[in-house]
């Protein structure tokens, strides 16, 4: 009910409320044939001149959503033997903006670092070293803080994970295949507290 109450004063929902004039014929026949297609058990209790408003409250997509930011990722591959390789990567996802507008008449509003929308930052780094058959990579992720709901303060989190991989070549029954062990968040960290 409070969200009718709004859209009936905002702007932004004009579009979807429209007023009525109860000693006009038309207006009341257009009330009286919502009533009538109206499933509501409450339909009947008022008569059509007793409506100031209709406000359609369907759900139908009038809004929008715009996002800028960019996606970052590099690597590097060293060789430190004739059996060993180490490579290094790293990816980040930089999110500029984030707005949503519910209408086409609507403000505006950023979403970004907020509780359940995109961070303004995210990223991984990995290093992973290569002996042979034998790989074994450490990564470390981080999300940025937000805010909650009630506008506190969400902490960044930053996790560890672990990787040891074995893909056998010298052994023709196994060729082809491979065994890894994940640890994810090595140090078992716990989120931050969200609301």
């Amino acid at each position: 009910l409070n969200n009718i109450f709004n859209a009936l004063g905002n702007p932004a929902y004009a579009s979807f409320v429209t007023a009525i004039d109860p000693s006009n014929p038309t207006d009341l026949a257009k009330v009286s044939a919502l009533l009538a297609q109206s499933t509501s058990p409450s339909a009947g209790l008022f008569p059509a001149n007793a409506y100031a408003f209709i406000v359609d409250g369907r759900e139908v997509n009038t809004g929008g959503l715009l996002g800028g930011g960019v996606d970052l990722n590099g690597g590097y591959t060293a060789r430190l033997g004739p059996n060993d390789r180490l490579a290094l990567t790293a990816e980040g996802t930089v999110l500029l903006d984030y707005q949503q507008q519910v209408t086409p008449n609507g403000a505006p509003v950023s979403l970004l670092d907020t509780g359940g929308e995109p961070v303004s930052f995210k990223g991984r780094a990995a290093a992973a070293w290569t002996h042979d058959d034998v790989q074994a990579s450490v990564a470390l992720n981080y999300v940025a803080g937000y805010h909650d709901v009630t506008g506190r303060r969400v902490s960044p989190w930053t996790t560890a994970d672990l990787q040891v991989l074995w893909r056998p070549t010298t052994l023709r029954a196994l060729e082809g295949t491979s065994l890894a062990l994940n640890v994810l968040n090595i140090a078992d960290s716990w989120p931050p507290f969200f609301n």
